[in-house]
């Protein structure tokens, strides 16, 4: 399984790359994260993220363009249950 880190995430939001069907895992604890970055999303095949112990106050409903996740870790942040896409219980 590939792994990602945050290197590959830096840069403009609005200039999201080709889709990689390469990256299964990607770990962003600990960045301070606001936000979801929209970057994500090109990462088609994404299996499980790790946005643990950031700064994020919802979660982004871009996370429901990641159909084939299966784990997402968001603990120790500051998200309340408003902050959570309804759409999310229903990925698999």
């Amino acid at each position: 399984t590939e792994e990602a880190v945050l290197p590959l995430l830096t840069g403009s939001d609005e200039a999201v790359a080709e889709p990689d069907y390469d990256v299964a895992c990607i770990h962003l604890q600990q960045n301070q994260l606001l936000r979801l970055p929209l970057a994500l999303t090109r990462y088609v095949n994404l299996r499980q993220l790790d946005v643990s112990s950031n700064s994020l106050t919802t979660v982004d409903p871009i996370i429901l363009h990641l159909t084939k996740l299966t784990s997402l870790v968001l603990k120790n942040n500051l998200i309340t249950s408003d902050g959570i896409p309804k759409g999310l219980a229903a990925l698999q």
